[in-house]
């Protein structure tokens, strides 16, 4: 019954990922009803879905947003260049937008969050217990509270909740400023700035932080938009770019300064290895490594141990 229900979804043009997903569905169901977990001991089901998996459409990761492609949206969003008005146009941020927009497409960056912490889905809006809000942004100077962002030089965010926090208890992480033009404490800042009452005590603090300037929310298609915007002017295929892109440059950025693997799993709040799929290679990282190899004189081991071959 199991690898009929798999080749019907088949055929219904499901893909694989998705009849994995209701399998796990039919499993909860069982379980939650006292029965014995049904996927227990189904080799030919788990053969199906590989087989499923081979034959379907090879997944295009998306690629990372670099520092560049940041640098790129923030001029798209504050230059009067025709080109960033077009860009603005065609996204539908207007100028008393670009702050809030810029704000959090560095938090997104630099706190490698993902869409539903920061931003409206299309026709679904926010996500009301996972999205960033003004009262959880806090700024710090010398490890001590400040009023004001402007005073600070490290802001400390909440990340209330997410898809792998199943208690909802939440979690904070902070960074200290940059100093170069693509800062997370001096945009959130420059929004704390024109948007007082959003932030702190404010009577707007619990509400979602990254609003436009009217109350509206900053929608997922606006973002991708200004990032594809930003891939083609520095030679990225646009098509490989989306909001979660924020997300894996962050990390990517950390993997690039050669951060541990594990403290990069920390700050992206992962559970699992799977985040290193995310990761993209620099090309800078092969440097060295070739005179590294090149070098090699070392002789093996197992040739002392066993001179003849044996």
């Amino acid at each position: 019954m199991l690898l009929d229900f798999v080749l019907w979804q088949h055929y219904m043009l499901k893909a694989e990922t998705t009849i994995r997903s209701t399998l796990y569905a039919v499993r909860f169901r069982h379980v939650a009803e006292g029965y014995p977990d049904p996927l227990l001991g189904r080799p030919r089901l788990w053969l199906l879905l590989k087989s499923l998996k081979r034959k379907g459409k090879p997944t295009k990761r998306k690629y990372p947003v670099t520092v560049p492609m940041m640098k790129r949206v923030k001029w798209l969003l504050f230059s009067d260049a025709p080109a960033a008005i077009a860009a603005r146009a065609e996204a539908d941020v207007a100028v008393a937008d670009a702050t809030v927009v810029w704000a959090g497409c560095t938090t997104a960056f630099f706190f490698m969050l993902r869409g539903g912490e920061w931003l409206a889905h299309d026709g679904r809006g926010y996500d009301a217990a996972k999205v960033i809000v003004g009262a959880g942004v806090v700024g710090y100077r010398a490890g001590a509270k400040v009023d004001t962002l402007s005073q600070a030089n490290e802001v400390a965010v909440e990340v209330r909740a997410s898809k792998v926090d199943q208690h909802n208890v939440g979690t904070w992480r902070n960074h200290y400023m940059s100093g170069l033009e693509v800062c997370p404490v001096a945009a959130l800042a420059d929004l704390q700035r024109q948007f007082p009452q959003r932030f702190t005590r404010g009577s707007e603090a619990l509400k979602p932080l990254f609003r436009r300037a009217s109350g509206a929310p900053v929608l997922a298609s606006q973002v991708k938009v200004l990032l594809r915007h930003a891939a083609e002017r520095e030679g990225i295929p646009v098509d490989r770019m989306g909001t979660h892109s924020l997300r894996i440059g962050g990390a990517t950025a950390l993997l690039h300064g050669k951060v541990p693997i594990e403290l990069i799993k920390r700050m992206g709040r992962w559970v699992s290895e799977s985040f290193q799929r995310y990761l993209w290679e620099a090309n800078e990282d092969a440097k060295d490594l070739a005179r590294i190899m090149a070098s090699d004189t070392s002789t093996l081991a197992v040739t002392r141990q066993d001179p003849g071959g044996r």
